[in-house]
């Protein structure tokens, strides 16, 4: 069975349609007031466009779209992941808003400046 390879931002990742139930993010959107509001208005059953493609294809769905990513942060994903897709696999690649950049820091800099020695984050 071949493979739905989908990249892109938060249209890809089902943004506002599905919640992930995984990782510290999850935990996160759990005590978010986002999540605690609108989580009875949202069908979690209801299918979002990746999934409803690859089921259409009967083809396993590697969904790599996340909220707000960038172009180019879209273009690396898929550069990271190019040794993994077979020719038997179908790529779908969404695109973002043109608005969207990646600030290349050091790890001590962040867009307001340096950060304190036990402030280190990532930056996304």
């Amino acid at each position: 069975m071949g493979k739905l390879w989908t990249f892109g931002d938060s249209f890809t990742a089902g943004h506002g349609c599905k919640f992930e139930t995984t990782g510290t993010f999850s935990k996160e959107l759990e005590n978010s007031y986002y999540y605690k509001r609108y989580k009875n208005y949202i069908d979690l059953n209801k299918k979002i466009w990746p999934e409803l493609v690859s089921n259409l294809f009967d083809l396993e769905l590697v969904n790599l779209g996340k909220n707000g990513l960038s172009n180019e942060w879209i273009a690396d994903t898929i550069i990271s992941n190019i040794k993994n897709i077979s020719t038997k696999d179908i790529v779908i690649l969404q695109t973002s808003t043109i608005g969207r950049y990646d600030f290349p820091f050091k790890k001590e800099k962040s867009l307001f400046g340096s950060l304190g020695k036990n402030e280190y984050r990532k930056i996304i």
